[in-house]
């Protein structure tokens, strides 16, 4: 199966799922948000772990002995996250 054909399909499968509940919808945003922050800034070489990556995400937690550089790249990208989300 081509890429292009394996895309398709998986698109089919996803278009059956709709329409999807509001909180399907929100807890799917939700993570989208999580791993695109946490693999963004981890492949630019951010030092904080998925764990800590999503806990000042969500709950404003810091890690301790992290760069403080690091907290404010997630906080910024996640804020960048959000503004293009908001756009669409």
């Amino acid at each position: 199966m081509t890429p292009l054909e394996k895309s398709l399909q998986l698109k089919q499968e996803l278009d059956s799922l709709r329409p999807l509940s509001q909180d399907d919808e929100a807890r799917t945003m939700q993570k989208f948000r999580l791993e695109w922050n946490y693999h963004s800034n981890h492949l630019e070489g951010n030092a904080l772990t998925y764990e800590e990556a999503n806990a000042l995400i969500l709950f404003g937690i810091t890690a301790q002995g992290k760069p403080l550089r690091d907290h404010y790249e997630i906080r910024g990208h996640d804020e960048a996250v959000k503004w293009m989300l908001a756009l669409s």
